[in-house]
């Protein structure tokens, strides 16, 4: 509850000073990476700065041990370096509560730190998609808990077909390491303008660990833009394979800061 009241407190604040920044000059929509998670192609424009963050919880259960998780809040600062070139900075202060018949532990930190680049290749042409490229590296910057031990590269490549006026199709190739074994991963969301302040998604989405069973999982959710430079989200998803999550849910906010 007490999140919830800040989150209203945030956008109250932000919507009156947002407001009062931009005045009447005319600013380009909002395009947020929140709240789905596959990585889209659209880079932030030169010389702005946008934040994303938003409050998530997990559940799932493997074996005998349940785990619920929440990230309170997990943040994505995005930063226009060039055009068509954004640079990342995203962290969470995370907890992770698991219990089974032996007892109950907790885990709670902060961290890990992912610095990434994303830089679009090419715009859609015809039947050729929109392409970014995005590499970054998971830092073991943060609480030891919950970060890993070593700097762990990753790479997506991503592309977009818009469809008409009304559909977006975004989907994604990812490989990474996670603990210095390598991971793969996919992503495939369509987005649908119901409105001209109102959007919706869904989206399916997998990732294998060398050793590990593959997850895969599918989520919807809304998007509802306040001001061209101001949205809000909620989404929700489940497991679709049984090393997946059983469910999450997650709501946030994105906002552009005036030059």
């Amino acid at each position: 509850m007490k999140s919830i009241k800040l989150l209203l407190a945030v956008v109250g604040f932000l919507l009156l000073t947002l407001e009062q920044s931009y005045g009447q000059e005319q600013v380009e929509k909002i395009s947020s990476g929140r709240p789905d998670l596959t990585q889209g192609t659209y880079t932030v424009p030169q010389g702005m700065v946008q934040v994303e963050a938003g409050l998530t919880l997990w559940q799932d259960t493997q074996n005998e041990d349940k785990t619920t998780s929440h990230a309170y809040p997990n943040v994505l600062v995005r930063a226009g370096i060039l055009k068509g070139l954004e640079l990342r900075l995203q962290s969470m202060i995370q907890d992770s509560v698991i219990e089974n018949s032996s007892g109950r532990r907790k885990v709670n930190g902060i961290g890990p730190l992912n610095v990434a680049l994303r830089v679009q290749l090419w715009e859609q042409n015809g039947l050729l998609p929109q392409a970014a490229l995005q590499s970054g590296l998971n830092l073991p910057v943060g609480s030891k808990e919950v970060t890993p031990r070593h700097a762990d590269p990753e790479f997506v490549l991503a592309l977009s077909h818009e469809l008409n006026q009304r559909f977006d199709l975004t989907y994604n190739l990812g490989y990474s390491w996670e603990e210095s074994e390598p991971l793969q991963s996919y992503g495939v969301n369509l987005t649908a303008d119901v409105s001209d302040k109102l959007m919706t998604y869904i989206e399916v989405l997998g990732e294998k660990q060398k050793g590990e069973k593959a997850e895969h999982f599918a989520d919807m959710g809304l998007m509802f833009l306040l001001q061209n430079n101001l949205q809000l989200d909620v989404g929700a998803g489940i497991g679709l394979s049984k090393a997946a999550p059983d469910l999450f849910i997650t709501t946030g906010i994105s906002f552009r800061l005036p030059r």
